[in-house]
């Protein structure tokens, strides 16, 4: 034992207590997935949520990195040069997705105490009217061939597998039916149905449901809402085609629609069959499964006019959503008076006020 006595001017040894540091900076990947992870626990948390927000924060981080910013540098004048920028390179709807993304990754990162106040908070973005979009449906014709096509070619590849010889001929006959079939399918689901890309690829087997007045389809949508769709008309036929040909492919996926390998069919799949199919059919705007789901909607509402329905049929969590499809054009409303009774009486009599104006005034 050491027994050196202490000097009386020499300073009294204390315990290490431990030293208070600064909380260490928390980075930007770090923050983006305490905000994701936040995500998968909300009521509209999703893949495709998630994916979405992956995109647009990593948008957001190229900026930062190229100006030499941290999350907690950025002030009021750094977000509006954001904001500035990205409107050069993209739509006024993007602009308004990602700049509304990091609005919503600022205000929970304050909200955890990570930064101090959010920047975003206060800009004004780019207007952006819902309703243009919605001109991008379909027209009667253009709906009609595209059907007719994937009919006939339904048609088509059963032809072929019918007179093909046991071999090669014959697997490559059942593929294009196969290929055929499916494509019609998810067509049909989407123009006919109102279904979503993600909900046609994620319908399991157990989803098709016989009633006494028919066959429905049930399933788990956006934001966990479960929905039933009755399958009628067009969607009919080409679903049940589609199931019969699918029970010759053994597959242990749960998925209603599989590859010919029996896998689950990705969603870019559907969006390249799209965009061949209206370049086969020569529809005036691009074909995209969105399109398809539009065309579904404008066109039961131009029939039906029942809102509440067709929010319903759709899914949509609010009636705002589906208020985006009730634009008109000129010539439909003036069809729309002139079928009135009045309308149509009054126009088979011709003018009556002119003559007895003309009669008063002076010559």
């Amino acid at each position: 034992m050491n027994t050196t006595p202490r000097p009386p001017d020499a300073p009294r040894a204390r315990p290490d207590l431990g030293r208070a540091t600064a909380p260490r900076e928390t980075t930007f990947d770090e923050a983006v997935e305490l905000f994701i992870g936040r995500t998968r626990h909300t009521r509209t948390g999703s893949r495709h949520t998630e994916r979405a927000y992956r995109i647009d924060l990593q948008h957001y981080g190229g900026f930062l990195a190229t100006d030499g910013l941290s999350l907690g540098t950025v002030g009021r004048r750094a977000a509006e040069r954001y904001l500035a920028r990205l409107s050069t390179e993209a739509a006024p709807r993007t602009v308004r997705r990602r700049v509304s993304c990091v609005r919503s990754f600022y205000r929970f990162l304050r909200g955890i105490e990570i930064v101090a106040s959010n920047p975003f908070d206060a800009l004004d973005l780019p207007a952006f009217d819902r309703k243009s979009e919605t001109h991008k449906v379909l027209s009667d014709d253009e709906l009609e061939r595209a059907a007719a096509l994937l009919s006939a070619d339904v048609a088509e590849a059963n032809r072929r597998l019918e007179g093909a010889e046991r071999g090669p001929e014959r697997t490559r006959a059942f593929a294009s039916l196969f290929t055929a079939a499916r494509r019609r399918g998810t067509f049909t689901l989407m123009a006919f149905a109102g279904l979503r890309c993600a909900e046609v690829l994620g319908l399991l087997r157990d989803s098709i449901l016989t009633r006494p007045d028919g066959f429905y389809l049930s399933f788990t949508g956006k934001g966990s809402k479960t929905r039933t769709v009755p399958l009628v008309g067009f969607a009919y036929p080409a679903m049940f085609d589609w199931l019969a040909v699918r029970r010759y492919v053994p597959s242990s996926a749960a998925e209603v629609f599989i590859t010919l390998s029996g896998c689950r069919v990705l969603p870019r799949q559907i969006a390249r069959e799209c965009k061949r199919l209206g370049e086969r059919t020569g529809t005036r705007h691009r074909l995209t499964p969105h399109v398809l789901r539009r065309t579904f909607a404008t066109r039961l509402l131009a029939s039906s006019g029942d809102i509440r329905g067709v929010q319903e049929l759709l899914g949509h969590a609010t009636i705002q959503t589906t208020e985006v499809y009730t634009h008109v054009d000129e010539e439909g409303l003036r069809e729309l008076v002139e079928a009135t009774a009045l309308g149509a009486r009054e126009h088979a009599r011709g003018p009556v006020l002119a003559p007895r104006m003309a009669q008063r005034l002076p010559s």
